[in-house]
């Protein structure tokens, strides 16, 4: 993650990415100390959760800033 972007990824792949760029919708929660994240719609939406090393509230707000760019 950084300032502009947060890329997912599982198993050396890419899962989900988002940028200032991103047209999709995307939503960031957070459960606890698990973060949750949800992008796209109907049959192309996608659900991601983590639990970050440090910090869940912080995560989830940098996550958020990402994802107002992009808006």
């Amino acid at each position: 993650m950084t300032r502009q972007s947060v890329i997912i990824h599982k198993n050396e792949k890419l899962g989900l990415e988002i940028t200032p760029r991103t047209r999709r919708f995307a939503q960031v929660r957070r459960d606890g100390d698990r973060v949750r994240i949800s992008a796209g719609s109907g049959q192309s939406a996608e659900s991601w959760s983590f639990v970050p090393p440090g910090d869940p509230p912080g995560w989830a707000d940098d996550m958020r800033a990402v994802v107002k760019l992009g808006k």
